[in-house]
């Protein structure tokens, strides 16, 4: 059997975070992340056999959520600020329905025995990738950053997603798309 890799997310809008990626694309140790594909991911599943993907999008497809107001908050780096190799957007407002939904969304895959990555749920938004030793112009960069608010948006549902790996950086495919009501 071919495997897939999944995971679910919901789309961030760009608009708010235009002027903070083109300022961070002149960064050159920093590649920034498509425009197109700027989202938070709810649950990494990970590698699985692609014949399960249509149960799975119909268990994800029962699940239920309202529209959630969310606001795009300050720059950070994982692992550190003085070590980074993600960039990131926080994010504050309502987030409890967020990780309610994690927790579903977690069950239905152990339900269906599904491995998935059990870090805990941290809502946020990559926006770059450092792909070399870093400047001290990263540091800078976030601390410039680091609490402003960048604009509200509201989460319309969320996505089963399979993202296929190049050298060029990942190409995702949304297979399920659950509305928020």
């Amino acid at each position: 059997m071919v495997k897939v890799r999944l995971f679910t997310a919901f789309h961030v809008p760009m608009e708010p975070l235009s002027n903070v990626l083109q300022e961070l694309g002149y960064l050159r140790e920093v590649k920034t992340v498509n425009k197109d594909s700027l989202h938070v991911t709810i649950i990494f599943i990970g590698e699985v056999e692609d014949g399960i993907v249509p149960m799975l999008k119909e268990r994800l497809s029962s699940l239920h959520m309202k529209p959630v107001k969310l606001e795009l908050n300050s720059v950070g780096a994982f692992p550190t600020q003085s070590n980074p190799r993600v960039i990131w957007v926080g994010l504050r407002g309502d987030i409890n329905p967020l990780h309610q939904l994690r927790k579903e969304q977690e069950q239905i895959l152990r339900e269906m025995r599904i491995p998935f990555d059990s870090k805990p749920f941290s809502p946020h938004v990559t926006i770059g990738r450092v792909k070399e030793r870093p400047s001290k112009g990263i540091p800078q960069f976030i601390e410039r950053y680091v609490e402003t608010k960048f604009g509200e948006f509201i989460v319309q549902g969320f996505r089963l997603m399979k993202s296929t790996l190049t050298p060029q950086g990942p190409i995702y495919e949304t297979l399920l798309e659950v509305e928020a009501r």
